[in-house]
């Protein structure tokens, strides 16, 4: 590959500095009806009035920093405070950049260096900016193809977009198939023969676009400058008039702020972002209602069914389950109102563990990406309807959908109801009921109570390999039984169970167990914590007026929109009109 040379005459990359030097320049004004740069003392060329001032002024250089030591002394000035403590500060380069690879597979990027991160698969991403439409390598994902085929010139993908960056380490040796120039390289035919895009592409007619190990900044990254605050203020500012900058602002780097960015990780995206409050359209799924409730009344098709049984069944927990929507249950479940009215008696029906999913975001529009609105069509996309649930309803996937809700305003809700909610930036740990892995397997067992309310466990495996012991959960939250289950084993068996209490609980319950190891890991996902802003509004008919003149009933009425909670109508002492 060329001619050997003695490492120790070789300067390593990883050696350099990045030097800044805040210096003085002069700044000053000359005869201004002389074309010279040179300031003379004579009095044919004097300073004119006198004005001139010495203006700090940033320099930035890179050595090794072994010249560095020898070089010190070219900085030192000596006089007043311009000593190299107050004017030169150092730092390597990787306080600014660092290595990465543009490959998400951990296989093929080895233990040390950073992974590009993939955009993951949750709903609701529409247009926004992800990591494969801004990849430098292929932008806006154009060159996706251009491994496929040694295009002809004329069409080449290559030649009439790719990017413009020189060069940038370009292969892998870990890949499957690289054997130099004459493998089967992944992502062309043949290895890359140079690092050099446009000399490849040349005589390979393709390019690379993934497999890249390039140098990226490092975060956090800090600035150091002038601009404006959070409240629109100028930075640096007087301080007797904070809403004008600082006569000095633009030069004086004594007044500058200096600070790390604060941009946040997006892992749909996989892009670093400015934190932004989304604002979301939801469902809910479970809330906080008693086991009777009469809101929504207006939607039943006979006056004197108010009351309404709420869901009864909590759903087990499954991270990746499908959305699970209860208008569109409470629909398909009420077959004498189908399509019209839900369904009164909710008894029946599961309630999930989280308490919302999302519908879409505020910048997924509905919209076709077309030059023109159609009218009829896209009038009918109103997300969140059960008949068009804009994206996917119930029975899609729901990763990266569910959310927890917190309700300043405690409005009032019904399960099913939409409302709009922002993300308030923090997330929060669901734990489920279940567990994996550890060391152990095969141990079943129930838990019966008798006629007295007495309860034992019954075994019914021993299973084996429970080297750090058990715990027991019920399958089922149904059951009724609340009580410890206290397991204890022998040889890695499952030999008997004890209850506390054991005496008191629920008659003739028989509840099935679920045994894990001691060291198994618990299932948990991370949700994110939505505030409710607003709810969303029902229509009402009012009476305003109510008079009969000569026998005719004359009345008026208007038509409003409402939110929040709803008594029951109350028609006076017909029974057919009071709840049960």
């Amino acid at each position: 590959m060329g001619t050997k040379t003695d490492p120790k005459l070789v300067s390593h990359p990883a050696s350099l500095v990045m030097i800044g030097e805040i210096s003085h320049v002069m700044r000053a004004q000359g005869n201004p009806t002389s074309t010279s740069t040179t300031i003379s003392a004579s009095e044919d060329s004097p300073v004119v009035s006198g004005k001139y001032v010495s203006v700090p002024q940033t320099q930035i250089g890179i050595m090794d920093l072994d010249s560095y030591g020898q070089l010190t002394d070219r900085f030192i000035d000596g006089a007043g405070d311009k000593i190299p403590e107050n004017i030169i500060s150092v730092t390597s380069l990787d306080a600014i950049f660092c290595p990465y690879n543009n490959l998400s597979d951990d296989s093929r990027t080895g233990p040390y260096m950073p992974n590009w991160t993939s955009p993951s698969s949750v709903f609701g991403m529409g247009k926004a900016a992800h990591s494969v439409n801004l990849n430098p390598f292929d932008p806006f994902n154009q060159l996706k193809d251009l491994k496929s085929t040694k295009n002809p010139l004329a069409s080449d993908l290559w030649m009439s977009g790719g990017h413009n960056i020189a060069y940038a380490l370009n292969y892998n040796s870990k890949d499957t198939g690289f054997t130099g120039e004459s493998g089967d390289y992944p992502n062309g035919t043949g290895a890359p023969i140079d690092f050099n895009f446009e000399k490849d592409h040349f005589a390979r007619h393709t390019v690379e676009r993934v497999g890249i190990r390039g140098v990226g900044l490092k975060s956090p990254m800090v600035l150091t400058g002038w601009g404006y605050d959070v409240n629109n203020l100028p930075i640096p500012g007087q301080s007797e008039n904070p809403q004008s900058f600082h006569p000095h602002a633009s030069w004086n780097m004594k007044l500058w702020k200096s600070g790390p960015v604060d941009l946040r990780w997006d892992d749909n995206r996989g892009v670093w972002t400015s934190f932004r409050n989304r604002l979301y359209l939801v469902k809910m799924t479970n809330l906080y209602t008693p086991p009777s409730f009469s809101f929504e009344v207006d939607r039943s098709n006979t006056r004197d069914q108010y009351t309404r049984n709420a869901p009864s069944i909590d759903q087990e927990y499954n991270s990746s389950e499908d959305i699970y929507d209860p208008e569109y249950v409470a629909y398909q479940n009420n077959s004498n109102n189908q399509n019209y009215y839900e369904q009164l008696d909710y008894n029946s029906i599961e309630y999930p563990y989280y308490e919302a999913f999302i519908i879409r975001e505020s910048d997924d529009s509905s919209v076709p990406d077309r030059q023109y609105y159609a009218t009829w069509s896209n009038d009918g996309q109103d997300c969140g309807h059960i008949t068009n649930p804009c994206g996917g309803g119930h029975g899609t996937s729901s990763i990266g959908r569910k959310i927890l809700v917190e309700n300043p305003l405690r409005q009032s809700f019904d399960v099913g109801d939409l409302a709009f909610t922002l993300y308030t930036g923090r997330q929060q740990r669901v734990a489920a009921n279940q567990w994996t892995g550890g060391s152990g397997s095969g141990a079943s067992a129930t838990l019966k109570t008798n006629a007295q309310g007495s309860g034992y466990l019954e075994i019914s495996n021993a299973g084996n390999g429970y080297t750090t012991g058990g715990f027991a959960t019920i399958q089922s939250s149904g059951c009724g039984i609340y009580t410890n289950i206290i397991l204890q084993f022998s040889g890695g068996a499952l030999q008997s169970g004890t209850l506390l209490p054991d005496v008191g609980l629920a008659k003739n319950k028989t509840c099935n167990l679920n045994i894990y190891p001691n060291d198994a890991t618990q299932d948990t996902e991370l949700l994110e914590i939505h505030w409710i802003m607003q709810a969303e509004f029902k229509s009402q008919q009012v009476v305003t007026h109510v008079e009969s003149d000569k026998g005719i009933l004359q009345s008026c009425s208007m038509k409003i929109q409402t939110q929040g909670y709803k008594t029951c109508e109350w028609c006076g002492e017909d029974t057919a009109f009071i709840n049960n």
